[in-house]
């Protein structure tokens, strides 16, 4: 076989295989916005946007375990017949699990109060109060 018909064999076998899968870039991190309330000084600012990327591993817990009630809940009320109480036995589960995910949201809110400096803990209960609405009666 003469050199130039190898490597044309070469060359086509090698346009024969399969492309060689590139494993792409990990994704990046989205990185979080840094907070940015109005009233609040820089330094609060970053005080908080430090806060907020520690993020809250209980809470997720409790957003999955409340995930996880809601398909439960999904699933009991798509059949022909109920089970009032498989119905009830789950929305009292997710009272709980909601009752626990705001408690996690209260003490999030009160230990940035406690890191805030004195001047920046108005502004930023009251750019809290101003997200959440009036309170429902």
């Amino acid at each position: 076989m003469r050199p130039v018909d190898l490597l044309a064999f070469v060359f086509a076998g090698l346009a024969a295989l399969p492309a060689i899968a590139q494993t792409p870039p990990p994704a990046p991190v989205p990185q979080r916005r840094p907070t940015n309330l109005p009233g609040v000084s820089p330094q609060g600012n970053a005080i908080l946007t430090k806060l907020d990327s520690q993020g809250d591993p209980q809470y997720a817990q409790l957003k999955h375990q409340q995930t996880g009630l809601k398909d439960q809940l999904s699933n009991a009320i798509m059949v022909p017949t109920i089970d009032v109480d498989r119905v009830a036995g789950i929305m009292r589960q997710m009272d709980v699990v909601q009752g626990a995910m705001r408690t996690r949201a209260s003490e999030r809110v009160l230990a940035a109060l406690k890191a805030l400096p004195e001047a920046d803990r108005g502004p930023f209960l009251r750019a809290i109060a101003k997200q959440v609405g009036p309170a429902a009666n």
